[in-house]
């Protein structure tokens, strides 16, 4: 199956070797003509970490090279210069291992035909491209083949899903839903069936639509989740918590519509970063089903909204709508007048608002009161608010009820706005910080960029080019929105500060801050910028040291001293203990899979979650781990000044079942660090707690259905870095 993603997917150059016993026959590379070797590659099987790829050479005797490079290399360097690039790499691999160049080349060279060749430890959603090409000593061929592959995301799972719908009624349904693997994370939605076919007659599969729909779901909750977009980790594990399932549970929906046909869908799913970005990607075949509601009265009823809109600005306003009827569906919009709906009648406005939606309507249907405490506006321009019942696989069933406001003038001129910053905290790798407009009613986006690289007129197309393919893409689901309103949502930042965080500064480089002004046509009317903004700090000279105690089985532990037998249940207890030094704070440390030992320091401080390392248990850590997994630690600490230290790096090796250490061991290691100290507790759990997450602050979606209970659940996943890569060179075995 292939795996579809939700989410969309500057390093060293990282290029790595392929190598295999090599004939034993020596060719005189006086006699070579490389422009005779005839190189076509074949590609195999891609998995989430290795890749395969079979070589046929015209001529057994020449020998050749495969290579192959990350993304960032193939984006910098061009296909003509490409292989004396690989080339003059290779050679300065060669001066770091003291080895003659030509004897290194031929080390790594293969001959004739090869077949199945593995490239293995590679990253999951990565794109890489397989070079491959002659050599004669350090001569390389002009002529080279070349071959792009990406890793999957994520491995399929098998998960087949039992569900029985019952207790149906007018409004209401409920699901049995029994997974055959009671482990994964699952997701489960239930929608019209028009909304379905809709999708159908579109062409699509049921993998995207699910997909489509799992999107729009996560992109709502995030909305009220962050409504600031702030998104932090405890928004994130909200998140999680809020779309996936685990085990065998029985699911309610409510505020159905009568007489209408359901389709309900649900698959396995994981969840990884790639590049960045949160990904959730299917990994099981989606399961789907249908079911009808009872009948009822579906003819149009006369419901009665109270609109209230306050404290209106020339950008913003207050709305808060009060249905007639709290448990009657409805969508209630608000918008600028334009060209297009100016002489529209409350009826034919509403009509165009649900056009707009397509299948996914039932996103903006609500029940009960709803606000917005800071509407964005257009400044100077008549606006409405909208409010009319709607009932999905019915549609409008009331006369929609209009408010009409005007939106304050704006008096601010883009092309006189000036900017100022107040910085809230820099590191090596990362700097937070505000920006300050002199006009808080004005669009404006900013961008930062190391100095060498920033130039006006290259930033002022580039932001321009940002603007115009965002507004189009904006167009396909409001086709008559004027480009001001598209600004005021997408480019206006309310309230005088506006906070930024970049992440993956490179330690001792400079940075350019630079501002852009946007007018109503999203042109760029002012630029601004502040060369040399910030340094990043190189990291300081504070240090940690760490070592492994051991490893000790979780089944012969069975609750006996961290009193959680459910935990530590087939699991490996790694323990740990920290030296940091003196006059230092901060330490923190993370237990990851061995192949994260090949990326950056910058990279690891902004790929994944550090743990703090606790004074009060003497620095001594009890880490819950997989068998039969290769691990590294890594620790931190920082200076008096905050400034964090280089990484630390720790190899722990294969955690190996039958090695486990001694319970009586575990024992007298935490009698020794328990001296004088609290009650000992296990960090790190990957299996959360027992919890009842009820309905109470659950967030409202139709047609989500909610949990009548809630079994133990896995904890967030561990999130893979943005931008890192494998070691230089890696060995392949045929």
């Amino acid at each position: 199956m292939k795996l579809k993603p939700f989410l969309p997917l500057i390093s060293l150059l990282m290029l790595f070797v392929f190598t295999s016993c090599n004939d034993d026959e020596e060719v005189n590379s006086a006699y070579l003509d490389l422009s005779k070797q005839v190189l076509t590659l074949t590609e195999g099987e891609a998995t989430t970490s290795t890749f395969s790829f079979s070589v046929k050479a015209s001529d057994a005797n020449i020998p050749y090279l495969c290579l192959y490079v990350d993304k960032q290399t193939i984006d910098q360097v061009s296909k003509g210069e490409l292989t004396a690039f690989l080339m003059d790499n290779l050679k300065k691999q060669a001066e770091a291992k003291d080895t003659p160049f030509e004897q290194y080349v031929s080390s790594i060279s293969l001959k004739g035909d090869q077949t199945d060749l593995k490239i293995e430890n590679l990253l999951p959603g990565r794109i890489y491209e397989l070079v491959v090409f002659a050599v004669d000593g350090t001569r390389a061929a002009e002529q080279a083949e070349y071959l792009f592959f990406q890793t999957e995301i994520a491995e399929p799972v098998d998960c087949s899903f039992d569900v029985q719908v019952s207790d149906i009624t007018d409004k209401t349904a409920q699901f049995a839903v029994k997974p055959s693997n009671k482990e994964v994370d699952y997701y489960f939605c239930t929608f019209p069936k028009a909304t379905y076919q809709q999708a159908v007659d579109m062409g699509w599969d049921n993998l995207q639509i699910l997909n489509t729909y799992f999107g729009e779901e996560m992109n709502h909750r995030v909305s009220e989740l962050a409504p600031d977009g702030n998104i932090t980790p405890e928004v994130i594990d909200q998140l999680l918590k809020q779309l996936f399932h685990q085990g065998d549970l029985t699911l309610n929906a409510s505020g159905l519509q009568n007489n209408t046909e359901y389709i309900w869908m649900t698959a396995a799913f994981k969840t990884v970063e790639v590049d960045g970005a949160l990904t959730f990607v299917i990994v099981s075949e989606p399961a789907t089903g249908s079911y009808t509601t009872d009948k009822g009265d579906s003819s149009m009823i006369d419901m009665k909204f109270d609109i209230q809109v306050t404290d209106v600005t020339a950008t913003s306003a207050k709305i808060k709508v009060v249905p007639e009827d709290l448990e009657q569906t409805y969508i209630w919009c608000y918008d600028p007048y334009d060209e297009s709906t100016k002489d529209m009648t409350p009826m034919q406005i509403a009509e165009q608002f649900v056009r707009s939606q397509g299948p996914f309507v039932g996103f903006v249907v609500k029940s009960g009161i709803q606000e917005a405490p800071a509407a964005t506006l257009t400044p100077g321009v008549k606006h409405y608010v909208l409010a009319f019942a709607y009932n999905i696989g019915t549609g409008i069933v009331s006369e929609p009820q209009c408010y009409e406001f005007n939106a304050n003038p704006s008096e601010g001129d883009p092309s006189k706005m000036t900017f100022s910053y107040s910085i809230n905290s820099l590191v090596p790798y990362q700097v937070d910080f505000n920006i300050i407009p002199s006009d808080e009613t004005l669009p404006y986006t900013s961008l930062l960029m190391p100095d060498e690289d920033y130039n006006e007129a290259e930033a002022k197309a580039a932001i321009e080019e940002e603007v115009k393919l965002a507004y189009q893409e904006s167009l396909r689901f409001d086709p008559e929105k004027p480009m001001s309103t598209f600004l005021y949502e997408s480019y206006y930042r309310p309230g005088s500060r506006y906070s930024n965080v970049y992440k993956n500064l490179t330690p001792g480089k400079s940075y350019t801050l630079s501002y852009f002004a946007l007018n109503n046509e999203g042109k760029v009317a002012r630029v601004q910028a502040d060369k040399s903004f910030i340094t990043a700090p190189q990291f300081s000279d504070a240090e940690i040291k760490g070592e492994c105690l051991g490893y000790f089985d979780g089944n012969e532990e069975a609750g006996k001293i961290f009193g959680d037998s459910a935990a530590t249940a087939g699991r490996a207890i790694v323990v740990m203990r920290f030296t940091p030094s003196e006059g230092t704070k901060d330490p923190r440390y993370i237990l990851v899979d061995k192949v994260y030992e090949q990326m950056s320091d910058v990279e690891l401080y902004t790929s994944f979650n550090w743990t703090s390392i606790s004074a009060e248990r003497n620095y001594y850590a009890y880490v819950l781990s997989d068998w039969n997994t290769n691990y590294s630690c890594f620790m931190s600490v920082k200076n008096e000044e905050g400034v964090d230290s280089k990484v630390e790096r720790l190899s722990i090796g294969q955690l190996i079942q039958a090695n486990a250490g001694n319970i009586e061991d575990l024992k007298k290691i935490i009698n020794d660090a328990n001296a004088g100290t609290k009650a000992l507790n296990l960090p790190n759990q990957k299996i959360a707690a027992q919890t009842e997450k009820g309905n109470k602050n659950q967030v409202q979606i139709p047609y989500r259905p909610a949990e009548m209970k809630q079994q133990a659940v896995a904890g967030q996943p561990m999130t893979f870095g943005r931008e890192f890569y494998l070691p230089v060179v890696n060995s392949v075995k045929k």
